[in-house]
């Protein structure tokens, strides 16, 4: 019966392997097939599909917790299966939970620094300035190394403002002591903080990306007015 345990946890943990590999190869043809031939630069396309990969399967990884738990409960007694120990059951536990730690890990990693940095080294680039010698590596790489820290240090800032200010109104004294500090810590105001924060860059996303996208059509129409009095 343990060996039957063993197998099926092993399967479970097989078919996760497949469906990250299935994703990577979607990622893969998705990057590729939206990427014009011309702007295309080989580390934008490394991050873009490791990315896409990494959010899949950490997708993927909440049916996998469910399979893995599910595996070690009789369906039809209702009862724990004679190889789910107690022991078992906290291995299995624990593997989750490395996993679980190390994929929201390399996601916080790659949506604070990878992302942003890949972008910004993108955006550096100058044809014109590389041909005529102005742009060296070192100047790229420190531009896209700047907007990175700004980029970081504002949303740092949105965290600690989402992780201050709910506390605040809950605040008995008007004074910031030591217990303050110890009561803030005691109650989980991360949840708060990262809801704030991904709240507002959401909505501050949606914004730029109105204003830019009417500033656009808007840019569009006039061009397109402009060709028609020409043409007459």
């Amino acid at each position: 019966m343990a060996a039957a345990g063993y197998v099926q946890t092993s399967l479970i943990w097989v078919a996760y392997a497949v469906a990250v590999g299935l994703a990577l190869i979607a990622a893969a043809i998705t990057t590729f097939t939206w990427q014009t031939h011309r702007d295309r630069s080989a580390i934008v396309s490394t991050v873009t599909i490791i990315s896409i990969t990494a959010l899949l399967a950490t997708v993927f990884l909440l049916p996998v917790d469910i399979a893995l738990v599910s595996s070690t409960t009789s369906t039809a007694l209702g009862t724990k299966k004679d190889w789910a120990t107690p022991n078992r059951i906290h291995n299995i536990l624990l593997t989750l939970k490395i996993v679980y730690y190390s994929l929201y890990s390399f996601d916080a990693l790659l949506c604070l620094i990878v992302i942003p940095f890949s972008y910004f080294w993108y955006e550096e680039y100058d044809e014109v300035e590389e041909q005529e010698g102005h742009q060296t590596f070192g100047s790229r790489l420190w531009g896209a190394f700047k907007y990175t820290i700004a980029f970081i240090f504002l949303v740092v800032i949105i965290f600690l403002i989402g992780f201050f200010v709910p506390a605040a109104g809950n605040r008995d004294g008007k004074h910031l002591d030591l217990d303050f500090f110890k009561r803030l810590l005691d109650v989980n105001h991360g949840e708060k903080a990262l809801t704030f924060g991904l709240g507002l860059l959401i909505t501050l996303g949606t914004l730029l990306y109105s204003l830019h996208l009417n500033c656009t059509k808007a840019l569009l129409h006039s061009l397109s007015r402009t060709e028609k009095d020409n043409d007459n």
